[in-house]
């Protein structure tokens, strides 16, 4: 068995050398054409701020009545009981992150009146197309319809812009333009969660430093009344349909202790006793206590249904307000200049060792 000797891959650093600086300006050239394209599409986009905020969402206890437990004694007294209240958390908060992070929070956004730090005030969607120099739907409709007129002269049809709508479905159509911001909002304004701390940081990144800010705490806004909207829904309508049962039960109520009254100055007024007038007593009185113990016992049911809407309701706390960035957080022209060049070096010392097969006498 003959021995074999494993051939290792040797470069001649001394030839590559002596290539690089007789062919430097072969080089030179694709650095050169590859930075300016690269510097050509960088420097036509704007400057970009980033805005972080982060809060921290209260954390559910497990244990019957929750917070509300402590109140346990004296609710007693009001003869509310807290035992039946449940603390079972309707969103978990390593959701929380997911309220933000899609397309019904940016629709949302797309309406909302926003400031800019020349004093500007108005809706995020004509701030995005300006900063961005995005045709809005109705400059796009004005082109379409010069378009559309020139080719009616050649017979040929074209596609019209439909603005945002909704069907009777409740599905959504985008126009193109908004389909195209909501699409770039996913990269520019994002929320995440820390599992250790559970704490909910908020970044957005937009050429408007006062803007970003802006829209950071109009993020926070959003997420703090979507939660605690939909975990107070439930306990919300039990609470209102108490309350209008309550409102029936205090009126009915309220009449037989005035029939009640009424009835019992005539019947001490009167020196006659009837039978029948004992019967009608009888009857008052059992309508009295009925309505009043049914009236007392929606009383105490609504007490307990405030208290659950309150024990539903989430806590957070903002740990860091939006601050307002002074310092541009992209593009990092520079860096981007840089791989660029390098990228076109390396391609022409490519084409390089290619030609001529020079990579034989560098590479043994």
């Amino acid at each position: 068995m003959e021995n074999s000797e494993e051939k290792e891959l040797s470069i001649n650093f001394v030839a590559l050398w002596k290539l690089i600086k007789q062919s430097k300006w072969k080089l030179i050239a694709p650095a050169f054409v590859f930075a300016t394209i690269t510097a050509i599409i960088v420097f036509q986009k704007p400057n970009e701020y980033t805005s972080v905020a982060s809060l921290m969402p209260e954390l559910e206890s497990n244990s019957s009545g929750g917070s509300l437990s402590k109140f346990a004694g004296l609710a007693s007294l009001a003869g509310i009981d807290l035992s039946n209240i449940s603390t079972s958390d309707a969103v978990r908060p390593d959701l929380y992150p997911s309220v933000i992070n899609n397309s019904s929070f940016y629709l949302y956004l797309l309406e909302q009146q926003v400031k800019t730090s020349d004093g500007k005030l108005l809706k995020f969607r004509d701030f995005y197309n300006q900063a961005y120099d995005i045709e809005s739907d109705s400059l796009a409709k004005n082109k379409l319809d010069i378009i559309k007129t020139f080719r009616e002269w050649l017979g040929v049809a074209i596609k019209p812009v439909t603005a945002p709508k909704k069907n009777n479905e409740q599905i959504i159509f985008l126009s193109e333009s908004d389909g195209e911001i909501i699409e770039e909002l996913l990269d520019k304004i994002s929320a995440s969660m820390d599992k250790k701390t559970g704490i909910i940081s908020i970044s957005v990144k937009l050429p408007d430093p006062l803007t970003a800010a802006h829209v950071a705490q109009l993020s926070i806004n959003y997420l703090t009344v979507f939660v605690t909207n939909y975990r107070t829904e439930k306990a919300r309508q039990d609470r209102d349909f108490i309350a209008q049962r309550l409102s029936e039960a205090k009126g009915k109520f309220y009449n037989v202790q005035s029939k009640k009254a009424s009835y019992s100055d005539q019947f001490q007024a009167s020196t006659i006793r009837f039978q029948s007038a004992d019967v009608a007593r009888e009857r008052i009185e059992s309508d009295y206590r009925v309505s009043s113990s049914f009236y007392t016992e929606l009383l105490q049911q609504y007490e307990t249904a405030k208290m659950k809407v309150q024990e539903q309701t989430p806590v957070f706390k903002t740990l860091q307000q939006p601050i307002v960035p002074y310092e541009k957080s992209g593009p990092r022209r520079l860096i981007l200049l840089i791989f660029a060049a390098i990228v076109g070096f390396s391609f022409g010392l490519g084409l390089l060792l290619l030609k001529n097969n020079n990579y034989k006498s560098i590479i043994a």
